[in-house]
């Protein structure tokens, strides 16, 4: 896995972390209203025209409650997780203490997330560079010597 993919799963987490907290639909939630709603349509503009179409859409939208019923249900902690599940972190200590807050809540919370979201997010676009100012602040190896 490149770092750029990494960073482009960094990105879409905190996209994520925004939408959980404003209780918006999770991805696959949205899928699955989107493709209910097109069903309904196409069966709606055929109903006048072909009675045996709607018969159709009907087995089709049946179907897809059956082959995705999950995707209605599916919930902001499910969608972090797959997301995460390709992930490769960084700061190796905030994703530890992130999954401990997990075990011991024994749930994911949107602060919890937020916070190692933050320090991972310094972990990898403001990673510590030395300058010229810092250099020349930091003392020689010869004088601390007795």
């Amino acid at each position: 896995m490149n770092d750029d993919y990494n960073i482009t799963i960094l990105r879409k987490t905190g996209s994520d972390i925004q939408k959980w907290e404003r209780n918006a639909f999770t991805p696959r939630q949205v899928s699955f209203y989107v493709v209910l709603f097109v069903l309904v349509m196409a069966s709606a503009a055929g109903a006048n025209h072909l009675p045996v179409f709607v018969g159709g859409g009907v087995g089709t939208v049946a179907g897809v409650m059956f082959l995705i019923p999950g995707w209605r249900n599916d919930n902001w902690p499910r969608a972090i997780r797959r997301r995460l599940s390709q992930y490769r972190p960084r700061n190796k200590a905030a994703w530890q203490h992130f999954q401990e807050n997990i075990e011991r809540k024994w749930r994911m919370d949107p602060v919890d997330l937020r916070t190692w979201y933050e320090s991972e997010c310094m972990t990898v676009f403001h990673p510590e560079k030395t300058t010229p100012q810092t250099q020349a602040n930091t003392p020689d190896k010869a004088e601390q010597l007795p």
